[in-house]
């Protein structure tokens, strides 16, 4: 079964549905080996256009960066795959490939041909990705994906050649500058593109394939705005799965501390009772009483030391 076959298995969205993919001309810039062009427009997803953020790849954080991944009907995607095709294939014009059907023969295979081989077998990333494989991985978080093609693309931050900062282009539906802050996951919109070959000639890392850089995003309308990540929610969730805490129950015989300072247990062995304060004059009065008197100097007794600061 084509992808093709398999989007149409699931209904799509009415306006995506409706989308035609503009005409343009896939050609290759020949100094860079890559294919600018626009896409059809899609739904947004994944929208990071105001603040750069850094994805974590194998326990490594990686550099800042924009993006934003688009979804698009299978019907407009041709073009999009001829750009990737065309890539490919001028990176990587033919190869000694095990053939799929009869591993022990070796056959030369295109770029092109490459993109849908096994990255063990030597396939290269292919970006344009069926979102139907996407949906089962995670059917509630990737409802949207369902039935659908999606491209992501993405820019750094800084430029790693020059040290400049750099942001995607963001134009509202008239092709004027607009605030990023506009867009969203679930809106819907277009992105202009630039297909590359990684890694570039001479240099060598695990994968290899064809990726793709946003220069500019322009908005189309206004969608239902995808779900997206609640730290709060999920906490509550996952806490709540885990099971509540015991409640801690008070020790018989303590209750709340409601002495003063200076104290004491009544009855407790071992504490003296504090001395009653000095009592006033006996009720009806008493001759001849007399207050507290004064406490006299100390005296040291004859021949005794005197403590010391005395």
């Amino acid at each position: 079964m084509s992808q093709t076959q398999q989007q149409q298995q699931f209904p799509i969205d009415p306006y995506l549905a409706q989308q035609t993919a503009p005409p343009q001309e896939v050609k290759l810039d020949p100094q860079f080996g890559s294919v600018r062009l626009i896409t059809p427009v899609g739904r947004l997803a994944y929208v990071t256009l105001v603040k750069p953020r850094a994805v974590e790849q194998n326990g490594q954080k990686g550099v800042e960066q924009f993006s934003c991944t688009i979804l698009l009907a299978s019907s407009v995607c041709q073009d999009i795959y001829r750009a990737i095709a065309l890539v490919a294939t001028n990176r990587w014009p033919s190869e000694q490939r095990p053939d799929p059907q009869n591993p022990s023969n070796m056959v030369a295979m295109t770029g092109e041909q490459m993109l849908f081989l096994p990255k063990e077998q030597g396939g290269l990333h292919y970006p344009l990705r069926d979102g139907n494989n996407t949906y089962m991985r995670d059917p509630k978080k990737y409802e949207a994906f369902r039935g659908l093609f999606s491209l992501n693309a993405s820019i750094a931050a800084v430029n790693p050649a020059t040290g400049a900062s750099q942001q995607p282009v963001c134009l509202d539906e008239s092709g004027r500058n607009t605030d990023p802050t506009r867009f969203y996951s679930g809106c819907y919109g277009r992105l202009q593109v630039t297909f590359f070959a990684f890694p570039k000639p001479g240099r060598s890392i695990p994968n290899r394939g064809v990726g793709v850089s946003l220069n500019a995003v322009q908005f189309a309308r206004h969608g239902e705005k995808l779900a997206t990540f609640d730290a709060g929610k999920a906490a509550e969730a996952a806490f709540a799965a885990a099971g509540a805490l015991p409640v801690e129950q008070p020790q018989p015989g303590f209750g709340i501390n409601q002495a003063g300072p200076g104290s004491v247990p009544p009855g407790v062995p071992g504490f003296a009772v504090p001395p009653a304060p000095p009592a006033g004059p006996p009720a009806g009065g008493q001759p001849n009483w007399q207050g507290p008197q004064a406490q006299q100097p100390w005296q040291p007794a004859p021949g005794a030391a005197r403590p010391p600061g005395v």
